[in-house]
Parts: C-alpha cells; structure tokens; sequence
C-alpha cells in the first residue's frame, strides 16, 4: 500500500535501537528528479555572465518548500492523521505571553463589569451570568483561580509539569507521566546574571526586573499577584498588602520585583 521496504534488523543493544530510530525521524525526502529537471529548464537560456543568483531565485520562485512529502505524509495530510506519536507530553511555558500580569489581572474581566454595569437594567441577569461563564481562562488563571487545595504548595512550573489544566471545566487533573516543560526564551535567566560593567551589578536595569518576576512566577507558588510583588509582607508579616498595578511607573513595579526576588 505505501511502497515501503520492509526488512529485518536484530536489536543487539538498546543505543543501537536508539540510533536507528533518531536516524529515520530525522530523515527528510531526497530531492526529487522534478527540480533537477526544472534547475536544467532554467538554466538554458541563462547566459553564464549573469551568475548563479538569478537560477537559484528562479528556482525558488517555482519550489516554496524545502524537500518533497512521501505518499505516506501526504495522505496523513489530507486525512488529518496523527504525524507523531509520543509517550511524554511537552508543555511550552512562553514567559512574554503565558506569564503575563495582564493575564493575571484579567483586564477583559474588568471590561465585562463594565459591560455589565451598563446593561444591567436592560439584560436579564441570567444571560450576563452566561457570558461570564463563557470567558475562557488561561492556565495562569486557572492556576491562581482553581489550583486544588492539596496542590497549595506547587509552584506554576510544577502545575503544568504534573498537572493538566481544562479550560471548559476549570480544573486540573494529575497527569499519568510528568510533562516535559520547555521554557521559551531560553536564555531568560541572563537577566540574573551579575554584570560588574554596570551599576549595583546590573540589578537596577528592566531587564533584570523582568527576569526577576518571570523567575518568581515561575517557582515561588502563589494565588495573588499583589503579594507576590509586594516586599512589604515580607519584612514585616502584619503589614498590608499594597496593590499591584502594571500603570504605574516603570520604575516603581521594578523596584517591586527587585527587592521580592533579592
């Protein structure tokens, strides 16, 4: 049916069975004769003064991709089958957008009340309490809003590592194996790092705020932002919690995430 080879290889030790398998799944198509023949089509009235740039940008003109599909990838395509087939789930973490403190603010919560405010004479309360029900919550919403009381104590990154979150329930259920997290960017954590060229070591500049805050989001468990970033509790446990707005100074919410996190 797919007009493949099969044959026959003994297994003598685990790394050779690893090798053969990375082999293949990271074997791409060889190139087929058609761009052989197209390369050729091209080239024939090219006069050689003109150089190699005007075929290969032709070339490329004609072929938008880098490598041919096999009959089998194509058909898994166009059927919407499953490429891949994996026995660890990978989770991706994007500090820019997954770590937001707009996400954990919920500015669209604001803007509903407001909504609702104004309609509240003319539209009957269930439908309102409908569309409330209907907002869609984010992982780090969920994770402040509905992580379960026995979960108190696990950090954002050990959520996602051992915990599914369901947006439509709004719960979290415990995964059969731990997922495999990935932290995007990569480099975040060169924020922390001391630079002698700079004053106070680099401590005082935003992007060491900013990896600051990513770094306490990520492994300090917590249910409300505001005394996340607050140092006051910290120092002094009876003293109040100062509220956390993203529209104040720059430098103000800096300081904020400076000191929390020295």
């Amino acid at each position: 049916m797919w007009r493949g080879n099969i044959d026959l290889s003994p297994v003598l030790e685990k790394h050779a069975a690893f090798n053969y398998i990375a082999k293949y799944a990271a074997k791409a198509e060889d190139m087929s004769s058609g761009l052989e023949k197209t390369m050729l089509y091209l080239t024939q009235n090219h006069a050689e003064i003109d150089g190699i740039g005007a075929i290969i940008t032709k070339t490329l003109n004609k072929f938008c991709i880098e490598r041919d599909f096999s009959a089998q990838e194509a058909c898994h395509q166009l059927l919407q089958l499953q490429m891949v087939e994996c026995s660890r789930v990978f989770m991706t973490i994007n500090l820019p957008t997954d770590l937001s403190v707009n996400r954990v603010l919920n500015p669209r919560r604001r803007y509903r009340t407001r909504i609702r405010t104004q309609t509240a004479s003319t539209q009957p309360e269930h439908v309102l309490q409908n569309s409330d029900n209907s907002l869609t919550k984010s992982e780090l919403e969920g994770y402040i809003e509905f992580r379960p009381n026995e979960c108190e104590d696990l950090s954002y990154y050990d959520m996602i590592k051992g915990f599914k979150w369901r947006p439509k329930k709004r719960d979290w259920i415990a995964r059969d194996v731990d997922a495999i997290v990935q932290i995007y960017p990569r480099k975040w954590q060169e924020g922390l790092k001391r630079d002698a060229t700079l004053p106070n070591n680099g401590q005082d500049t935003s992007a060491f705020a900013t990896a600051a805050r990513r770094a306490l989001m990520l492994y300090i468990p917590f249910r409300d932002i505001n005394r996340l970033s607050d140092p006051g509790p910290l120092l002094n446990p009876d003293a109040p919690v100062t509220r956390y707005d993203p529209t104040d100074m720059v430098y103000q919410n800096n300081n904020r995430w400076k000191i929390c996190f020295l």
